[in-house]
């Protein structure tokens, strides 16, 4: 019954939700497997700036793993 309710209110289908995930999955592996390329982090890093230049300062959670 929950699950029924759930869907009734959610913006997002399960099918939608998959091909996000997916995409983030892609976009992260892809980033960790150029990390060794310093142009493409330069680019990186110019985008990240650019993208997040009005969110808070991130904090780090050093008990994460």
């Amino acid at each position: 019954m929950a699950r029924y309710l759930w869907n009734n209110l959610s913006r997002i289908s399960d099918d939608d939700m998959r091909d996000f995930m997916r995409e983030v999955v892609d976009r992260i592996y892809t980033v960790l497997l150029r990390l060794n390329d310093r142009k493409f982090v330069e680019r990186m890093d110019n985008y990240a700036r650019l993208m997040t230049r009005k969110w808070d300062t991130p904090k780090e959670l050093p008990e994460l793993l």
